[in-house]
């Protein structure tokens, strides 16, 4: 993800298409973690206090990673 950060704004121009796809595999690849951790946590349910700890902690980083692929 700090890859993406780094990126200059002339490798938009020279590159946009290309970094475009990048950054949506990589967003694809968090919604799909995301995803997999939240089904994981809803079958394990244990602790439903920890659980929900646990599902708003995954979707804060999938929201934050979403965030900084589009302001970069």
């Amino acid at each position: 993800m700090l890859a993406f950060l780094k990126i200059w704004k002339r490798d938009w121009t020279e590159q946009g298409q290309l970094l475009k796809v990048r950054i949506n595999t990589e967003l694809s690849v968090y919604q799909a973690a995301a995803g997999l951790q939240i089904k994981s946590l809803s079958s394990v349910d244990l602790n439903g206090k920890s659980s929900k700890r646990l599902l708003h902690g995954t979707l804060a980083l999938l929201i934050e990673a979403a965030e900084a692929c589009l302001f970069c």
